[in-house]
This record gives structure tokens, C-alpha cells and sequence, in this order.
């Protein structure tokens, strides 16, 4: 896990679809975002990008989509 430019990269060890990578990165963001403290402290995270054994980027989530991250920020 990475975090530059706003952009939380996360990797994992094993091949998705862009289906569960998008889910993955909608947990993250609800993970991020699900108080309004945490929210808060995390709020420099404006994406967070789902990479696999690929090693491409197969899904991503903007903190703008997320409905935890609207509603406590």
C-alpha cells in the first residue's frame, strides 16, 4: 500500500476482475470515511486505485463516488 498525489494504491496478490477491484476500492473508501473523525483524518485520500499480480491499475474509486466519504466529510 502507497499513498502519493491523493491517490491510495493498494496491491494485491491475486488476479480480479475490474468488477471486484472497483468493489475493493469502494471497501477501502468505506473504511477510510465511515466516522466523521476518520473521515477527517483521511481526507487527503481523493482516490484509491485496486492494483493486482497484473500489475496494472484494475479498478479505481474517487472519495467524490463514495456515500460514506460525502456524507462525513
Amino acid at each position: 500500500m502507497t499513498f502519493e498525489y491523493g491517490i491510495l494504491h493498494i496491491s494485491v496478490q491475486e488476479k480480479l476482475s475490474k468488477e471486484d477491484a472497483e468493489q475493493y476500492a469502494n471497501y477501502a473508501l468505506n473504511f477510510l470515511c465511515a466516522t466523521d473523525n476518520s473521515a477527517k483524518q483521511f481526507k487527503g485520500v481523493e482516490w484509491v486505485e485496486i492494483r493486482d499480480t497484473s500489475g496494472g491499475a484494475r479498478g479505481q474509486m474517487p472519495s467524490s463516488k463514495n456515500f460514506l466519504c460525502q456524507k462525513n466529510r
